[in-house]
């Protein structure tokens, strides 16, 4: 705690921002202009929560003011930033998106915070993907950002049009995420132990092909006659899958008393589902593996049932991909042998 004391007393505050410190130790910060109450902010100061509630009370004492005016102005993309967060429109996104979003804005406003984005053209945003052109997806995802952001810019009539509409994306590898092979498979297998965590999570996502903002929220509660049911955060589709024997012993491991099937080292469940995320990737790495991903595992179980001979709508009905065009690209990987055995033995079998 005296360590937040101590950034609190060095650090230069936003204009009209005053501090104290309660009888809990804690800094507590408010705003307060000349003929109005003073207006708690929360966080701590230069916060996303903290600039959105900084730039919301400055609307409700006076009028709009750019933060910190020697650094931006009133319509540098960090401040638009900060509006979108306390508008609406990103309230009402699920926690999930939310934490996705503020990260890929905060990212933004790293690299082009001061950048005006009144003048922003075309060309200018090209020339921000052309530096990432090596790593298409961060390409595209500063483009998907960017065009978030102008579209809301557009609603509060702060634009007349949006320059990143119209702007293609940057071509990736169709078959995006690899699926993992049954080398991986094993290997993985054999690295950590099934009494494990980072197993359990692996056998989570392989005999339930589902995403990682489904898998991290997995528990007991979600155990109803030796299926689970799951509430697809994405699609919103609900699917009850049966257990497999595989994964029916990892949970075994689990104590009764546990209500979430993972924990994190302070043996509390993930706060969200990127944290989950890079934990387990760090189990991938230590079992050696590289290129491999959680959700290679979801396109792996795909690729095991279209071996077995599994149909697409039985595939769908595990994997609860809305459309059979979708899952073709998690099927795509399907070993071509073991498919051509299985026609020619129901060949033979019907003769």
């Amino acid at each position: 705690m005296s360590g937040i004391k101590n950034d609190t007393a060095r650090l230069r505050m936003p204009k009209y921002v005053q501090h104290f410190i309660d009888r809990t130790g804690r800094p507590r910060f408010y705003l307060r202009r000349r003929g109005f109450k003073r207006i708690s902010l929360p966080g701590l100061p230069y916060s996303p929560a903290f600039m959105a509630a900084y730039e919301d009370a400055l609307h409700r004492t006076g009028g709009m003011e750019p933060i910190g005016r020697s650094r931006y102005g009133q319509d540098s993309i960090s401040s638009l930033i900060a509006l979108y967060y306390s508008s609406g429109r990103f309230a009402r996104l699920a926690p999930d998106s939310k934490a996705t979003i503020r990260a890929r804005l905060e990212r933004l406003r790293t690299a082009h915070g001061t950048k005006r984005f009144t003048a922003l053209r075309k060309h200018h945003i090209r020339q921000m993907m052309d530096k990432l052109s090596a790593k298409p997806n961060a390409a595209n995802n500063l483009l998907r950002t960017i065009r978030l952001l102008l579209n809301f810019a557009k609603e509060r009539e702060l634009l007349s049009s949006n320059p990143a509409d119209n702007i293609a994306k940057l071509s990736i590898s169709k078959d995006g995420w690899k699926a993992w092979s049954e080398d991986e498979i094993a290997a993985y297998q054999r690295y950590w132990p099934i009494d494990t965590r980072a197993y359990l999570a692996f056998a989570l996502f392989l005999y339930t092909a589902q995403r990682r903002t489904d898998v991290w929220k997995m528990c007991r509660a979600h155990i109803v006659a030796n299926t689970i049911s799951v509430a697809q955060q994405k699609t919103k589709q609900r699917l009850a899958i049966p257990i497999h024997p595989q994964l029916a012993a990892a949970i075994e491991f689990v104590p009764t008393a546990q209500l979430s099937f993972i924990l994190n080292k302070n043996n509390r469940p993930f706060k969200s589902a990127a944290a989950f995320g890079n934990w387990f990737g760090k189990c991938v790495q230590a079992a050696g593996l590289k290129g491999v991903s959680a959700h290679g595992l979801r396109k792996a179980a795909c690729r095991r049932l279209a071996e077995v001979g599994c149909s697409a709508h039985e595939i769908q009905a595990i994997s609860g991909h809305k459309t059979l065009s979708e899952l073709e690209t998690y099927t795509k990987s399907a070993s071509q042998k073991h498919l051509a055995n299985s026609a020619m033995r129901r060949l033979i079998e019907s003769e």
